[in-house]
C-alpha cells in the first residue's frame, strides 16, 4: 500500500466557519518523535448578513505545531491571529465596526489524536480544548469571536483506497464542541446553550509531488436566537445577539499542495460560502506552507 496522499498540510486549517477557525482535523498520525510546523495566511470576505449590506474581510494568520509522540499518537497547538475590518456604516453596532482594522490573537487551541488503523482504515478519535489569550470584541460584524472556552470531542475515519483507485483517500470527520455559558448578556444569554457540531468530508487525490483535494464542511450551532426572533427578544438580547446566533454555515471548496522536498510543502485552497442562515456570507481563501522534522 503506497503513502497516504501528504494533504494534512491543507487539512490542518480545512474547516473554517466565518470568523472562527478550528484545529488540525487528520485521521493520519505523524511518525514517533517528528515535528511539524504549519504556517497560513486566510483570506475571509463576505458581503452581507442575512439581508444586511456588510462588507467585513477576515485575515488570518495561523501558526501550527503538531508532535508526534510515540506510534499512531499526536498533539498539536495553534493560535490564529486575526486583522479583521467591517464597512458596516448605519449598522454599526460594535466597537471595531468603524471601517479600520482590529488586529487580535483569539483563542489557544490543542488537541490530542490517536489512530487506530483497521485494514485499509484509520480511525482516529481525538479530544481538544480551546481558549482565548487576550480580550477581543464579541459584538458587531467585526466580531473576532465569543471569547468562550471550549472542549471538542470528535472522530476521524480515514481510508486510504489506493487498492481500488490509486493514490486517492476520503475522510469523514465529526466533532461535537462543549462550550461556556456566553456572560456578556446575563442571565438572559446564558440561558442559551453554546454547544455546536462540525461534519467535514474530504476526498483527497495525488500525482508525483501534487495533492488535490475537494471537500465539504457543515458547522451546526445547536441553540441560540434567530434574526427573525429579533421582533420578540428584549432588547439585551438584541443588543449581543452577535455572540448569541444560531448559526448554521454550508463551505465547499478545494485545494492543491505541491511537495518541493520530501519534508516541505506549499498550498492553496478555497472554500466558497453555498449555505447559511444567521451568519455572515464569508467565503475562505488560503495559501500556506508546512515543515517535516525528524527529532
Amino acid at each position: 500500500m503506497t503513502s497516504v496522499p501528504r494533504v494534512w498540510p491543507i487539512l490542518a486549517w480545512f474547516v473554517v466557519l466565518g470568523p472562527r477557525v478550528a484545529g488540525a482535523q487528520n485521521a493520519w498520525t505523524p511518525p514517533p518523535k517528528s515535528l511539524g510546523l504549519d504556517l497560513s495566511y486566510q483570506l475571509g470576505y463576505g458581503t452581507k448578513s442575512e439581508n444586511l449590506e456588510a462588507p467585513v474581510t477576515h485575515q488570518y494568520f495561523i501558526p501550527d505545531v503538531e508532535y508526534g509522540i510515540i506510534e499512531n499518537l499526536a498533539v498539536d497547538a495553534s493560535l490564529p491571529i486575526l486583522a479583521v475590518k467591517a464597512d458596516a456604516g448605519m449598522f454599526a453596532h460594535g466597537s471595531w465596526d468603524d471601517g479600520s482594522y482590529h488586529a487580535a490573537p483569539t483563542d489557544l487551541r490543542s488537541n490530542i489524536r490517536y489512530r487506530i488503523p483497521a485494514a485499509f482504515l484509520s480511525i482516529t478519535p481525538q479530544i481538544g480544548g480551546s481558549v482565548p489569550v487576550r480580550d477581543y470584541e464579541t459584538r458587531g460584524f467585526a466580531a473576532a469571536g465569543r471569547h468562550l472556552k471550549a472542549a471538542y470531542f470528535g472522530v476521524n475515519v480515514g481510508a486510504d483506497l489506493d487498492e481500488y483507485i490509486p493514490r486517492t483517500t476520503v475522510q469523514l470527520l465529526y466533532e461535537f464542541a462543549l462550550v461556556e455559558k456566553f456572560k456578556e448578556a446575563g442571565p438572559e444569554g446564558e440561558a442559551f446553550s453554546q454547544n455546536y457540531s462540525v461534519f467535514t468530508a474530504l476526498i483527497g487525490h495525488s500525482i508525483h509531488r501534487f495533492s488535490m483535494f475537494a471537500g465539504i464542511d457543515y458547522h451546526h450551532q445547536h441553540d441560540g436566537i434567530r434574526f427573525d426572533d429579533f421582533g420578540s427578544i428584549s432588547m439585551n438580547l438584541r443588543m449581543h445577539h452577535d455572540g448569541l446566533l444560531i448559526e448554521r454555515i454550508v463551505l465547499l471548496g478545494g485545494g492543491a499542495s505541491y511537495s518541493i522536498k520530501d519534508n516541505v510543502d506549499i498550498y492553496a485552497s478555497v472554500r466558497i460560502f453555498a449555505w447559511g442562515e444567521n451568519t455572515h456570507n464569508s467565503s475562505i481563501f488560503a495559501v500556506g506552507g508546512s515543515w517535516d522534522f525528524n527529532l
